[in-house]
């Protein structure tokens, strides 16, 4: 395994014979792989960026997350629809609540900020789906907007979290809704002399609080709401969703995770989980490799935009 590998669960080998379940998130920044036992505990997990790639990093780590064993699949993320792997694909929002359960059972929310997207989940009383806000096709207030913002600061964007938290004082304000005034504003922050840490505070904060506003648009929501995705990794985002939320929130332990998590659980409550093995689920990802190397026409995850002439009305 990879030192990139972050925050593994438990590392223990699968035993031979047994039937595994894998949830696997393909988001836009990271690959997470969650595996689970009959009994829905967890033996092993990966977290760890795929640079666009996300089958190499799959077929890099697969053959030791579910070595010798029986395997069912289920995907979920915005890659996940094209990887040719069997088991169902599940949409984030409904991976991440069944995640959230797992792994906050006493969340009546769930807020989730990923490497693309963000979204908020509310539940009914009994802990079932009520409804979902969803952001907008701008990546702003996402993890690849902070990577972005990062690399203009001349930092790696894994280190933007730590380099925030270094800031002392109350943070300077950076617009986070739109990324050409999130420039513009560090670059007249630069020229006033703030540091790059106080500048990565100022991201990180507005970050949180741009993505509450965007959620929920000035209402307030009730009850205990579960923060997952990879960025709620960044202390400084958290504290600025809790500030900004005005509600009690909590952070799982692995709340990166959550929708690998969700996904291997609905793969063990499928009647029709197929099962497979490691073997198998590699092939597959490498015949599909062999394939793309092979083929120069491009995939597309939706159709690609042409580039037409039409009449001019009389």
């Amino acid at each position: 395994m990879s030192d990139q590998d972050k925050r593994n669960t438990d590392t223990r080998k699968t035993e031979t014979g047994n039937h595994v379940f894998l949830g696997i998130d393909t988001g836009s920044l990271y690959v997470s792989v969650v595996v689970l036992d009959a009994d829905g505990k967890c033996l092993r997990s990966i977290y760890r960026r795929h640079h666009g790639d996300p089958v190499r990093v799959l077929l890099d780590v697969l053959p030791d997350l579910a070595a010798d064993s029986d395997v069912s699949v289920a995907r979920t993320g915005s890659g996940g629809k094209t990887l040719p792997l069997p088991g169902r694909w599940y949409d984030s929002v409904v991976t991440g609540l069944e995640g959230a359960k797992a792994l906050a059972p006493e969340a009546d929310n769930v807020l989730s900020v990923g490497g693309g997207s963000f979204s908020l989940i509310e539940m009914t009383s009994d802990g079932r789906y009520r409804r979902s806000t969803l952001n907008s096709a701008c990546a702003s207030g996402t993890g690849s907007f902070l990577d972005q913002q990062a690399l203009r600061l001349q930092i790696p964007p894994e280190k933007l979290p730590e380099r925030a938290m270094a800031w002392p004082h109350e943070p300077p304000v950076v617009a986070t809704r739109c990324a050409v005034f999130a420039k513009s504003d560090m670059i007249h922050l630069q020229q006033e002399g703030f540091t790059a840490d106080a500048i990565a505070a100022g991201l990180c904060r507005g970050l949180g609080y741009s993505t509450v506003d965007g959620l929920l648009g000035g209402r307030r929501i009730e009850g205990v709401t579960a923060l997952i995705g990879g960025v709620a990794l960044n202390s400084v985002v958290v504290a600025a969703i809790n500030e900004k939320l005005g509600a009690r929130t909590i952070r799982p332990e692995t709340p990166e995770l959550a929708c690998a998590w969700g996904a291997a659980m609905l793969a063990r409550s499928s009647e029709n989980s197929n099962r497979t093995n490691a073997a198998a689920l590699t092939e597959a990802l490498r015949s599909q490799k062999q394939k793309n190397t092979e083929n120069s026409t491009p995939v597309y995850l939706r159709e690609p935009l042409e580039l037409t002439l039409s009449d001019y009305p009389d």
